[in-house]
């Protein structure tokens, strides 16, 4: 059941079984089938901000800052199915097609920028977390990135401290370079050895103001600059 997954099982599993623990909507109401979803939500916001990063091959760490989550039901349960009409992901998004469901963890890109997909065939539903916040080390340089866009470029900026980014399609500028030939893309979760017990500020999704879904870190700077002796 999707209540198993709370912050203490998070501590102590992977990532990837993180995201198989999770269970889609539960109840027997559209209510609390909703509401069924907040403490997993919670419980993985916190795992991806505080329990490790995206390496992108030996040039990136990726550090997630704000996550939002979207869930989406394919097909009627007894009477209820909870409908993300702004999931990119679904099957309505295209006429009389049905839209094959990732393999677990799979990044993937659309309008907005990069969701961390745990969808669920047998189950029916999409279920994803939009990076919306970041911040990017350069490995090979050893320092924090900032972006600056004022003057109409873009400008590579280096610096000692994080700097996050809420400019969430910039993400494409770091992560990319996915092999088509069947290799290894080198874009890797990497756990944190020493995970911060931090805690999320919980508030609505950005752009859509329907569920309370969206999750950001409280902002340790000093955590991150410890976390990158590791990188």
């Amino acid at each position: 059941m999707t209540t198993n997954l709370t912050d203490e099982f998070v501590k102590k599993h992977t990532l990837m079984e993180c995201l198989k623990e999770f269970d889609g909507a539960h109840g027997n109401t559209e209510e609390q089938k909703l509401k069924s979803l907040e403490k997993p939500f919670e419980a993985l916001a916190k795992k991806m901000i505080y329990g490790g990063f995206i390496k992108v091959r030996e040039e990136y760490a990726i550090f997630i800052h704000t996550l939002e989550f979207y869930y989406h039901e394919e097909i009627n349960h007894d009477g209820i199915q909870i409908k993300d009409e702004i999931v990119y992901h679904r099957n309505d998004k295209f006429k009389d097609r049905q839209v094959p469901y990732f393999p677990l963890m799979t990044l993937h890109s659309h309008w907005s920028g990069f969701d961390i997909t745990f969808e669920n065939p047998e189950k029916h539903y999409r279920a994803s977390a939009l990076i919306r916040k970041y911040a990017v080390y350069d490995i090979q340089a050893k320092k924090f990135v900032r972006l600056d866009t004022s003057g109409g470029g873009v400008n590579y900026i280096l610096q000692d401290e994080p700097r996050y980014d809420g400019r969430s399609t910039y993400l494409q500028f770091y992560l990319n370079g996915f092999p088509i030939d069947g290799t290894n893309s080198k874009i890797k979760w990497i756990p944190f050895n020493n995970p911060y017990d931090g805690k999320v500020e919980n508030k609505p999704r950005q752009n859509a103001h329907d569920h309370n879904w969206a999750y950001c870190s409280d902002d340790i700077k000093g955590f991150l600059i410890e976390m990158i002796k590791g990188v």
